[in-house]
């Protein structure tokens, strides 16, 4: 405190509109207070100044002042296992939590322990109901959530690293029969993917851009055209305002000769084939064959 100009510092009871300064303890209501701010001009009781802070809470343990000398309270040390293990609350008793889908789910990433209710079947293997959830964090970052039903006794064990699941179905023959039912479906569900892409791969065709060789004013030649094949044709139709944009797609036989196929109701090309090459001639000169693409299968 400030006496006639010397600063001393000491345990004193509060007076008011006494200067305090730095480190003073300061007795106000049976309680101590420590003066944190550079001076405390005592216009304020010392619970309602900023530059005074209650003694036990400036001396608790927590993080960052964990001292052997820091003051340890039940609130200190409630903060300090809540830090360590989520989900307890202040009765003793775990925390409720409620989730309907694997992105609230995912939230759940600190060791602890909840009262978990799943309100919609988001999961496969985990139902609807109440689960005791039990995280588990190791030093890897990886996290286990275990999932243990109250009614039916079924443990499952999701891995947030790689969304893996291991599942015990417990002693009910119900819920042993629901998980068979599901590995089926997924199983099946697997088959159907695999099948309809080797559907794909066999339907699909793989298109190959060829050069076009202009043997006239309004004659082209493509050299690479293969019989019964798919031949993918784009025009250029340009005039002093606009260019429009035609495509054509032509079944090459060999009777595709003088094949005429219009792109307009005026404006037309035709098509013959003959010893590999594709001849296309167009019905005016402003059309212009600009690329040309040949289907090879599903080669």
């Amino acid at each position: 405190m400030k006496v006639k100009g010397s600063t001393i510092t000491g345990f004193l009871q509060f007076v008011p509109g006494l200067t305090y300064t730095k480190d003073d303890f300061i007795l106000y209501k049976n309680r101590v207070y420590i003066v944190t701010g550079p001076s405390y001009d005592g216009k304020v009781s010392p619970e309602k100044s900023k530059d005074c802070t209650d003694y036990v809470a400036y001396n608790s343990f927590k993080v960052g002042s964990d001292s052997d000398s820091a003051i340890v309270t039940s609130k200190s040390i409630f903060g300090i296992v809540k830090k360590y293990f989520k989900g307890l609350t202040g009765n003793g008793e775990i925390e409720t939590i409620e989730v309907e889908s694997a992105t609230t789910l995912d939230k759940y990433n600190e060791t602890g322990a909840y009262n978990c209710l799943v309100r919609k079947e988001f999961l496969a293997m985990l139902p609807v109901g109440y689960y005791l959830l039990r995280i588990y964090k190791t030093k890897g970052d990886t996290v286990l959530q275990e999932f243990i039903s109250y009614e039916t006794g079924l443990v499952v064990i999701r891995n947030l690293k790689n969304s893996g699941m291991f599942v015990l179905p417990g002693s009910i023959k119900e819920n042993q029969e629901r998980i068979y039912l599901n590995l089926l479906n997924i199983n099946q569900r697997v088959k159907d993917i695999v099948q309809t892409d080797k559907k794909l791969r066999e339907k699909s065709f793989n298109y190959l851009n060829v050069p076009v060789l202009k043997t006239g004013e309004r004659k082209y030649l493509v050299r690479e055209a293969e019989e019964d094949n798919i031949v993918h044709l784009i025009f250029f139709d340009r005039s002093e305002t606009e260019t429009i944009q035609h495509s054509k797609e032509v079944y090459v036989t060999s009777l595709t000769k003088g094949l005429k196929i219009h792109l307009t109701d005026l404006d037309y090309f035709t098509t013959t084939f003959e010893n590999s090459d594709l001849t296309v001639e167009v019905s005016r000169s402003n059309i212009e064959l600009a690329k040309v693409y040949v289907s090879r299968g599903n080669k």
